[in-house]
């Protein structure tokens, strides 16, 4: 933090504060997020890196940047650009809704980043107003500029399973009143349009002032849904009665719903407004406008980019797309498109398929049979092995492992792992011998998940025990 030198404090959380800080060698104003805990909390460092690789992969006009990571005596700290204002802010300074234009302008925005990140499949899961940064106008400029909208805060978003695979995620994500109604029945197969829902929600706030589904509780907003909009459907029925959380508990008829509340109705001004959140606010998930349907939704009609091909500030060849899915009987995935799939495949809740004992690796020099490792470990087992392979001669030395811990070499013990990677006393570990040792830590009944994590700190930053290092200055 020397390089920093502290402005004030922005907020504080459950995982730390955030701080407004000034570079002292750019003069650069920046947002210092500041974590209490990280080693001795298992879910709270799982979240930490699960932001840091998804804000590393989502890179967009309307998603705030990570400018940096590193750790300080037991504390990680990440660094993002400054934004001045959240939107609950906005929203406490005008209890009675923001103008039509600026609210149009924020929604634009934000449909845009969600749209970026649905493409790269990745659900943001956490969408509400303090997760909304803010740089309003310039001093002078005209009043329907609205500013700057960003995304922040994807400690909770994931990307999605592969088509064709089955699992299950967590049904406790977005803030309540946010909160789609599968999610809040703890459905846990929903899709993407989990975040249009939310967007819906904070249209109605900006318009009005006020949350459109006040719920006190989860049955109470469940209840305060359906009078508005209809009954669950039957398969959200079925998991409603199957719930334990809800037993004994049943809902009054909701088959006369009585729509958006009146207020929306009263102006002719919010007409497109009340249509495009109708869109959105469809109780069966499939029905929900979504993708490109948004953007060239009729509401956004002269906004720059409107009813474009693709998102704003974005390029073809920048639009990260999902891969296909891979036919059954297909053959290995190859080293170079696991690498791929990894980058997008950021957050794995269940644990990764071993290797069939008769499957090889056929890539480069080195014929390796893996009996335990995963295509995504095997992967990133090898990526590590190049990384510290420096003269690219198929081996490793303990020059060359020295070189690459650098100042790390010692508390990391990387000393004790060569000796024991290096099975032959040779003084240098060949692929073999690499890829023997970490199967030997699987063996150890270490999580692969956890496993992959760890290696790609590792190759992205020298070592979680001191984040980004031998990077930051």
């Amino acid at each position: 933090m020397n390089k920093y030198e502290v402005l004030g404090v922005v907020g504080e959380g459950a995982y730390g504060v955030v701080l407004r800080c000034r570079n002292r060698e750019s003069g650069a104003t920046v947002a210092v997020k500041k974590f209490k805990e990280t080693d001795d909390d298992e879910i709270v460092r799982k979240t930490i890196l699960r932001e840091v690789k998804m804000l590393r992969a989502l890179r967009h006009p309307n998603i705030v940047s990570l400018r940096e990571a590193f750790r300080r005596k037991g504390k990680l700290y990440l660094v993002f650009e400054y934004m001045e204002k959240n939107l609950l802010e906005i929203l406490e300074e005008s209890p009675q809704g923001i103008p039509f234009n600026v609210a149009r302008s924020y929604i634009w925005q934000l449909v845009l980043a969600v749209e970026f990140c649905h493409a790269s499949d990745i659900v943001h899961r956490d969408i509400k107003p303090e997760n909304l940064l803010i740089n309003p106008p310039a001093p002078g400029q005209n009043g329907t500029n609205a500013g700057q909208l960003k995304l922040c805060d994807f400690g909770f978003a994931r990307a999605m399973p592969k088509s064709g695979m089955k699992e299950e995620m967590t049904d406790y994500v977005a803030t309540r009143w946010y909160r789609a109604p599968e999610l809040l029945l703890g459905a846990t197969d929903y899709d993407k349009t989990v975040d249009q829902w939310a967007i819906a929600c904070i249209l109605a706030e900006m318009l009005t002032g006020q949350p459109l589904f006040p719920g006190e509780s989860d049955i109470d907003q469940l209840y305060i849904i359906q009078k508005a909009l209809g009954p669950l459907t039957p398969t959200q029925s079925d998991i409603f009665f199957r719930n334990p959380r809800f037993a004994g508990l049943k809902f009054p008829d909701m088959s006369n719903p009585e729509g958006l509340p009146a207020r929306f109705r009263r102006d002719r001004n919010l007409s497109s407004s009340v249509a495009f959140m109708e869109s959105l606010l469809k109780i069966e998930p499939l029905r929900r406008t979504h993708g490109k349907a948004c953007t060239c939704h009729t509401y956004f009609e002269g906004m720059e980019g409107w009813g474009s091909a693709l998102p704003l500030g974005t390029t073809a060849t920048a639009l990260p797309t999902a891969a296909a899915p891979a036919p059954a009987a297909a053959a290995p995935t190859p080293a170079a498109a696991v690498e791929v799939e990894v980058e997008v495949e950021i957050e794995r809740d269940s644990k990764l398929v071993a290797a069939p004992v008769d499957k090889d690796y056929a890539g480069g020099a080195d014929e390796v049979q893996r009996r335990l490792l995963s295509d995504v470990l095997f992967s990133k087992v090898k990526t590590l092995f190049e990384k510290m392979d420096a003269d690219g001669n198929g081996e490793i030395t303990r020059e060359e492992a020295r070189a690459f811990w650098g100042k790390n070499f010692a508390k990391v013990n990387a000393q004790a792992m060569f000796n024991e990677v290096d099975d032959d006393n040779s003084g240098a570990v060949d692929f073999p011998e690499w890829v023997g040792f970490w199967e030997n830590v699987i063996k150890s009944e270490y999580k692969e998940e956890d496993l992959i994590e760890e290696i790609e700190m590792i190759i992205e930053g020298g070592s979680w025990v001191d984040f980004d290092d031998n990077r930051t200055t």
